[in-house]
């Protein structure tokens, strides 16, 4: 069906060995999958009931990809496919949004959020401690 979704980059491990992108699955959610550059099947790495609100990023040991979605920060196991809300779900008006990007160490994901100071509302960087 071709890449779709919300504006985003391609991603890979940092061998190079597996590309990232978001498409919709058979069920019309937007998810993460990846290919190998060499060709072969699509492998899709996501599979939440919700799409992906936001571009994707691959952690520095290529164990996980980062991303937002249902309006939480989320981590997904690459090989195990498991996904973990990093986050609390929040509202549409204080949702983060866009990237989630990893620390050089893999210890630490940031993302932007509004948050509301005198009424008025400024874009924020969260930092997010991952063990």
């Amino acid at each position: 069906k071709g890449i779709e979704g919300p504006r985003h980059r391609l991603r890979t491990t940092s061998d190079g060995a597996l590309i990232f992108f978001m498409a919709k699955d058979a069920k019309g959610t937007i998810q993460i999958f990846a290919v190998s550059p060499n060709g072969g099947n699509i492998r899709q790495i996501t599979f939440n009931t919700f799409s992906i609100q936001g571009p994707l990023n691959v952690s520095p040991n290529d164990q996980f990809v980062s991303y937002i979605a249902d309006n939480s920060v989320f981590i997904t196991d690459i090989k195990t496919h498991t996904s973990e809300r990093l986050t609390p779900r929040s509202t549409d008006a204080d949702a983060p949004f866009g990237a989630v990007i990893w620390s050089n160490d893999g210890h630490s994901l940031a993302f932007n959020r509004r948050v509301l100071h005198e009424g008025k509302p400024f874009i924020q960087i969260f930092l997010l401690k991952q063990h």
